[in-house]
């Protein structure tokens, strides 16, 4: 893969957001390009979405193709502090061996961008290690009707309250599938919001600020609703879209469903809808993580066909038919066009 200094790349995404010629989506699109382009990581080089039999290869991916942040100037081991503020100044001060030495639990987490097509491929699945974040302010002494800013020099941030951090598995992360972070995937120090969408997740986090009220977050002031946590979703990995098979023919039809309430069960529909089949589980990583299933079918017809997938949690929540506000995370049922022929 050739080179392109990240510097141009952001100064050229960045005048071209000031005088107006790329809208947001346009920016997170051109976003996405750009990081491929710098060959920023060799993390995210590896994690190319290549289909390999029973389901894509980010299965234990790396998590990072969501706009949390530019990464400009990277800390080291010895430079990095973690300011926490209260009443507008700074109270505490942590380097990176005082936060390595508070006890360090491991959540494993499918994240999806809210910024996700219907049945597209921006998620992914890993395995973080860090303190947990509420744990670490109670022990700073923060009262828990408080709300909590986090935030990176890039000005990057997110805002949840200290009962949502009581009642989650957020946690400051230094690990992830078991190595440090990389730069570009938000060394030293990354916040984790399993539930959430991607973009609650603040890369290099250097600030921590305690508020008395409750303030919007980065891309909820763009209209974005990412204070909402995801909705339960589902995805067909193979085959892929498009793929033209004989008729009678045995084909297995593998994806994932998940929620942060757990997946209750996952179906599958040849019909358009007028009939549902359950499909079998084949992994499972707990209720944070996604559930991987299969289901095999033989059409007896030829002609061209709309698979739909859908998913239910263990609260009986299912995907809409059709979820058409982009703003909150795209949920619509999965779909799949293929051609059967003789």
């Amino acid at each position: 893969m050739w080179y392109i200094p990240p510097v141009i790349v952001y100064n050229i995404i960045k005048v071209n957001y000031q005088i107006g010629l790329i809208d947001l989506k346009k920016l997170f699109v051109i976003c996405l390009i750009g990081f491929m382009l710098c060959g920023c990581s060799n993390d995210y080089k590896n994690r190319e979405l290549v289909y390999s039999g029973k389901y894509p290869n980010f299965y234990n991916s790396v998590d990072d193709i969501f706009y949390t942040g530019i990464y400009d100037e990277v800390p080291n081991y010895e430079s990095y502090i973690l300011d926490l503020y209260q009443n507008g100044k700074v109270d505490k001060e942590f380097n990176l061996y005082d936060l390595a030495s508070y006890d360090r639990k491991l959540v494993k987490v499918t994240s999806e961008s809210i910024f996700n097509e219907n049945n597209g491929m921006y998620l992914s699945n890993c395995i973080w290690e860090g303190l947990s974040m509420h744990d670490f302010l109670i022990d700073c002494g923060i009262s828990d009707k408080s709300y909590v800013k986090i935030s990176n020099k890039q000005g990057y941030y997110v805002v949840m309250s200290m009962e949502e951090l009581s009642g989650s598995e957020a946690i400051l992360a230094l690990y992830l599938n078991g190595e440090e972070l990389s730069d570009f995937l938000g060394f030293p120090v990354r916040f984790i919001a399993p539930g959430y969408f991607s973009e609650k997740q603040v890369g290099q986090v250097s600030r921590i600020e305690i508020l008395d009220s409750e303030e919007k977050d980065f891309w909820e002031l763009k209209g974005w609703n990412t204070g909402a946590k995801m909705k339960v979703n589902s995805k067909i990995f193979s085959p892929t879209e498009f793929d033209v098979t004989k008729v009678y023919d045995e084909i297995v039809f593998y994806g994932a469903s998940y929620s942060p309430l757990g997946i209750d069960y996952s179906e599958i529909s040849f019909d358009g809808g007028i009939t549902w089949y359950e499909t079998e589980v084949i992994k499972s990583d707990g209720d944070l993580g996604w559930t991987f299933w299969q289901f095999s079918y033989r059409f007896q017809n030829t002609g061209k066909y709309t698979i739909l997938a859908r998913a239910v949690d263990k609260e009986n929540n299912s995907q809409p038919e059709e979820d058409n506000n982009e703003f909150d995370g795209i949920n619509s049922y999965s779909t799949l066009n293929m051609k059967i022929i003789e």
